[in-house]
């Protein structure tokens, strides 16, 4: 009888040195390597009672809610405080249960039933009338709690479902992005396709899982119920051992119960040449998948696509939307039922409206064009079929104008193209027809129509273009103003589209004679805006604006390419008229080496976005990177203000963009007080006691945020020249004012931590060492602990991400940092080789652990 843990682990070890044991001891944690074999050893020592001990312990373990779920999903990452009993414990006691439950057979002295009563007991015990919370702290517990007693799990479930309020909506309502909680779904949706593997249980699950569905909102996350019945029922590599008269008749059921969800699942049970799929949740335990092959044989599979596809089509013959949605599948539908669908559209042509038969005549449009233009295609179908749906399609087509051009101007350039060519050529050929298209409409029924059809449409742009290329002679003035002022997104595309057509066909004569003088300034300056960004239009914003210029400069998109040797004029109206951001862009667009002017311009445009409030403008921090970049290498501009304009974009002038604040690295290791300011900025004196520690306000803090990542991203060591090599002389003096001034402001033990840091960047000593040796120096004082600490740290910090390699690479490491400390030991930094050493053996350690934790394998 064991009677503590220390006899419990003194058993475990002995246990340890027996032949073919099926114990492991790593890292201090026990395991059984061989769970199945265990059972079928330890079977025969369990009974009754044990077996009520062990469904008491795990209702009592189980029940516990995650002190997580306590707190708004977007905090519970940050959640200290830890579950009472750990995740090993309650995964295994789980497991036991799921072992009780599917393997009893193993349990020789137990009374008969008494397994899987209580695993059912021990299921119903923990899920009956649970709250949205506890179905979240168990839910990575879901797949065993359902192989340990099916049918009761599923009970639970549906009653669950049942509620009035179903803890399932608001388990659906937690959902979050990865960082923010993720969704609480995944275990539940496993466990039922677990489930799903066994044909006595899929009608069941299959049901469940719809009325999840029904109530499910939504989400980013791929885990959802419908997704899962498709993965289970994909008739080309089905999840489940179900024949298929099982499965088909499953959807069936779905469809009856739960229709609109079964319809989105036969939709995607229709034949699909692109279709995917990954494999569902298998049973640990259950031999449900037992048998399971995978693939299905060419008939089975077109047998299931041509069920799938009659249940469709019966279904869409008395729903107009989904016949719509039918037609737009057709191409991959079995010919078997295109009779149908021919017989029936056909007879009933009559009885369709004028609405419904132009949407019959687009889906099957949509798919012709397809096919004609991807005729070589192995997907695409034969000819004799696409002229077959052809002909169905003319039976519809519409005779008006105004019904048969809507297409044209649906979304989707791409899809518009036809004939061979370029893409120049494909575009310009869809744009004459849209031109023609917008004539034919207009000849059909004038202007009123013209608007009409604009309303009927989702391409306003490409109207805008077509109506404004064409000399349809319609009135342009009332066509801008009364775009501008509706201010409705489609309305100013179509403005848009139709300004820039004129402009291209009748060029500036054109504008002038628009005669804006009487307009109101507003509408004047996104006129203009959309004209191109060069001084011809500045001209005429400037007579008709005057010194009101903001709504062209604050609309116009400025484009570079237009502005030619005008563009510095452009930087200086976007700085005066408060749009630095696209001065930026602007500035970025030039080619180094910039002049005094241009240097001039650009410190503007920066200095004038950090005074922005971050919500009246955002700017591309690509181009603020280069424009900084400019004038790191420029002559015109001081070190003082090109300090102050590093410091102002610091968080982003960092590795990960390929640049760095050098004007702010020179100072700090040139000007010792001014890296001892940034410290300050950061850290608290160690002179201060805890009762004049002043409130840090969040100005303070983001200062303090600023300097910390100057300080992170510091690689330039204080001594450096110009050539890159390190001045002795320079680099004792730096360290001596660093460490009187520190030491008398209380900052002198992060300092040296600091200063460890930056020295890991030292260059190589002329002579042939790996490092300075005036650096090495400074290292290997016996009053150096400190910096050596900051400067062993920051060898392992500047590693960054890597892979696993078995240990392989750690060794390579280690070796080099023994090699390190050897040449340091040769050259008498004996303190310097010592923190070499340390670092070699850490790295060892660390190949010893990578080599034993494979992270592919059995952990």
């Amino acid at each position: 009888m064991i009677n503590d843990q220390k006899h419990l682990v003194g058993q475990l070890r002995s246990l340890l040195s027996e032949n073919n044991t099926n114990l492991r001891l790593r890292n201090g944690v026990w395991k059984i390597t061989d769970r199945r074999s265990g059972w079928q050893e330890a079977g025969k020592h369990i009974f009754d009672e044990h077996l009520d001990r062990i469904k008491d312990i795990a209702v009592s373990v189980l029940q516990e809610p995650n002190p997580k779920y306590n707190m708004p999903p977007e905090n519970r990452m940050f959640c200290q405080e830890k579950p009472k009993y750990s995740t090993a414990l309650r995964k295994g006691l789980a497991e036991t249960l799921a072992q009780i439950g599917s393997c009893s057979e193993h349990l020789t002295h137990v009374s008969q039933g008494k397994p899987h009563l209580t695993s059912l007991l021990a299921v119903r015990g923990l899920l009956e009338n649970a709250d949205w919370v506890h179905w979240a702290s168990v839910d990575d517990l879901l797949p065993m709690l359902a192989e340990a007693c099916p049918e009761e799990f599923m009970t639970q479930v549906e009653a669950a479902l049942l509620k009035e309020a179903s803890p399932f909506q608001e388990l659906f309502q937690q959902e979050r992005d990865a960082f923010s909680g993720g969704t609480l779904m995944c275990g539940l949706l496993w466990a039922l396709e677990s489930l799903a593997w066994s044909p006595e249980h899929l009608h069941r699950v299959i049901a469940i899982l719809g009325k999840l569905a029904s109530i499910d909102p939504g989400g980013k996350w791929s885990n959802r119920p419908a997704n899962s019945i498709i993965e289970i029922l994909v008739p080309w590599l089905p999840h489940t051992c179900a024949p298929a008269e099982i499965r088909i008749s499953a959807v069936k059921a779905l469809l009856k119960n739960v229709p609109e969800v079964g319809w989105k699942v036969l939709l995607s049970l229709l034949p699909n040449g692109h279709s995917t799929t990954s494999c569902t949740n298998k049973p640990k335990w259950r031999d449900f998948a037992e048998g399971w092959q995978e693939g299905v044989t060419v008939k089975e599979r077109w047998d299931q696509h041509t069920a799938y596809a009659e249940i469709a089509v019966d279904i869409a013959l008395s729903d107009f939307n989904k016949l719509l949605q039918i037609l737009k599948k057709i191409s991959d539908l079995p010919r078997s039922t295109w009779d149908v669908l021919e017989h029936n559209l056909r007879e009933n042509n009559i009885n369709f409206s004028i609405e419904q038969k132009k949407l019959i005549w687009e889906s099957l449009l949509s798919v012709t064009l397809r096919h004609r233009k991807f005729s070589d295609a192995k997907w695409a179908m034969p000819i004799s079929c696409v002229e077959r749906l052809e002909s169905i399609e003319k039976e519809f087509e519409p005779q008006s104008a105004f019904l048969q051009h809507q297409p044209l101007f649906s979304d989707g350039d791409f899809d518009l193209f036809d004939g061979p060519g370029s893409y120049e050529e494909k575009s310009e050929r869809l744009f004459q027809r849209r031109i023609d298209a917008v004539r034919s409409v207009y000849e059909e029924g004038g202007q009123k129509l013209l608007f009409e059809f604009c309303e009927k449409i989702s391409d306003h742009f490409n109207f805008g273009r077509a109506l404004g290329a064409s000399n349809i002679p319609v009135l342009d003035k009332e066509i801008i103003i009364s775009g501008w002022m509706q201010n409705e997104l489609n309305r100013t595309n179509f403005v848009l589209g139709f300004i820039m057509a004129r402009f291209k066909k009748r060029g500036w004569p054109w504008v002038d004679e628009l005669n804006m003088q009487e307009w109101e300034l507003p509408i004047i300056g996104k006129t203009l805006a959309r004209l191109p960004f060069s001084n011809e239009t500045w001209q005429r914003v400037s007579k008709l604006m005057g010194d009101n210029q903001s709504p062209y400069w604050q609309n116009t998109l400025g484009n570079h390419w237009d502005a030619g040797e005008h563009l510095n004029e452009g930087i200086e109206k976007f700085i005066k008229y408060g749009c630095p951001a696209k001065a930026i862009d602007c500035v970025a667009f030039l080619k180094p080496p910039l002049t005094e002017i241009q240097v001039n311009l650009a410190v503007q445009a920066l200095e004038t976005m950090l005074a922005t409030k971050k919500s009246d403008q955002r700017f591309d921090a690509y181009d603020a990177v280069q424009v900084i970049g400019f004038l790191q290498e420029s002559e015109f501009i001081n070190s003082e203000s090109l300090a102050k304009i590093e410091w102002g974009y610091l968080r982003i002038l960092n590795s990960h963009n390929n640049s760095a604040p050098k004007q702010l690295e020179i100072k700090l290791s040139e000007e010792p007080m001014f890296f001892c300011e940034i410290l300050r900025l950061i850290y608290r004196s160690s002179h201060d006691t805890a009762a004049n520690q002043e409130t840090i306000s969040e100005e303070k803090k983001a200062v303090a945020t600023n300097a910390w990542h100057l300080l992170h991203e510091w690689r330039r060591v204080p001594g450096t020249d110009q050539n890159g090599g390190i001045n002795k002389k320079g680099l004792d003096a730096w360290i001596v004012a660093v460490e009187g001034a520190c030491s008398e402001s209380g900052h002198y033990d992060v300092a040296q931590i600091c200063i460890g840091h930056v020295l890991r960047y030292s260059p190589p000593d002329p002579g042939g060492l790996w490092i300075h040796k005036a650096v090495a120096e400074i290292l290997d004082r016996m009053c150096a602990a400190n910096v050596r600490q900051g400067y062993e740290c920051e060898w392992f910090n500047s590693r960054g991400v890597h892979g696993y390699t078995h240990g392989n690479e750690e060794r390579k490491i280690a070796e080099g940092f023994r090699q390190n400390a050897l040449s340091a030991e040769q050259e008498g930094f004996i303190n310097l080789a010592t923190t070499m050493r340390n670092l070699a053996r850490s790295y060892e350690r660390d190949a010893e652990r990578e080599e034993k934790n494979d992270p592919f394998g059995d952990l």
